[in-house]
């Protein structure tokens, strides 16, 4: 993407308040993007995972936060200020903006733009919504790309062994159920209309 191009794409997200705080930043090794729609209830854990991170295995990288906010609410942008702290953060207000529904391309390409503007050599993109988050997630995510140049790292979720075992239970008894009940049916109308022979 061309400088030209980042700046048409800034152009469309939120003008000003992205290439203000583009500028004051100048540049990011290192750029973390966070996806909302409105209020965030896993904020708090989600930020202290990522200072950690940051802190654990990126102390001498110039790191950056790119906020996307789908359903901007001036509480919201204060509320990802606090909770990041020192950090850099860059408010995004992408165009379409206002629905309660996340647009997770959108916001994907919002963080990319901003990062390329920014000139990170990794962009990591993490989901605002997950409490369970910790430190590793970024040092994971993050590291072989800065460290080893790798040029895109995506998670493997594990399942536990016991992981979807009751929903797996409950459809397979209502599959059996409902064929039994089908061929009980075939059944019963052979038994009850004496006109219908199966051959």
């Amino acid at each position: 993407m061309t400088a030209r191009a980042a700046e048409a794409a800034v152009a469309r997200l939120s003008p000003d308040e992205v290439r203000a705080a583009v500028e004051r930043i100048g540049t990011a090794d290192l750029v973390v993007g966070l996806a909302t729609s409105g209020p965030i209830p896993a904020l708090a854990a989600v930020a202290a995972a990522v200072r950690a991170g940051l802190d654990a295995h990126f102390s001498g990288q110039a790191a950056a936060v790119v906020h996307v906010d789908q359903a901007p609410a001036e509480a919201t942008t204060a509320a990802v200020a606090a909770a990041f702290g020192d950090l850099r953060v860059v408010p995004v207000t992408p165009a379409g903006a206002g629905d309660d529904e996340l647009d997770w391309a959108g916001a994907v390409r919002s963080v990319l733009t901003v990062g390329r503007m920014l000139g990170a050599r990794a962009t990591v993109m993490l989901n605002a919504d997950l409490s369970s988050m910790t430190a590793e997630w970024l040092r994971g995510l993050a590291a072989p790309v800065l460290k080893e140049d790798y040029g895109l790292v995506l998670p493997l979720y594990r399942r536990y062994r016991y992981d979807g075992t009751l929903t797996q239970a409950l459809v397979l008894l209502v599959a059996a159920i409902f064929i039994l009940v089908n061929f009980m049916m075939d059944l019963m109308y052979a038994w009850l209309d004496p006109r219908i022979r199966y051959r």
